[in-house]
């Protein structure tokens, strides 16, 4: 394992990460189970996917300096490899220039992606409430 990693354990139940922070680590799930979920406006929570071991998360607002598009909690015990997020910018230095646009364009497309779905899943909410206040 690099020098910039390190191992983190995370209760079941707990926030790893919250929608809305500022950018911070990635993380990679060696064990355990994660659920990552979106907050509309009028409070209600999505879930959007499960994340098991051998998959990443945190990853997005490294590269475009956003802020978090989801909360990610642990729902067992959580155990994740943490990646320094100035440790990943250094690791694309060594790559082709047209290689690192061809990367930023794709995280630019996927934030607007996650973003989409996050306006639809407002609309779905809204409708559904509507529907319910009205029937």
């Amino acid at each position: 394992m690099e020098k910039k990693q390190l191992k983190k354990t995370f209760p079941a139940g707990s926030i790893v990460l919250k929608q809305d922070e500022k950018a911070g680590d990635m993380y990679i799930i060696e064990s355990g189970i994660a659920e990552l979920s979106l907050k509309l406006k009028e409070r209600e929570i999505v879930s959007l996917a499960t994340l098991g071991p051998g998959e990443f998360f945190g990853e997005m607002p490294i590269f475009n300096k956003k802020t978090r598009t989801a909360t990610i909690t642990a729902i067992t015990k959580l155990t994740v490899h943490v990646i320094n997020k100035d440790a990943i910018p250094s690791a694309l230095e060594n790559t082709p220039e047209w290689f690192q646009e061809v990367f930023n364009r794709l995280i630019e497309r996927i934030w607007h992606a996650n973003l989409a779905i996050i306006l639809q899943a407002e609309t779905q909410s809204e409708l559904s409430q509507k529907y319910r206040l009205h029937a």
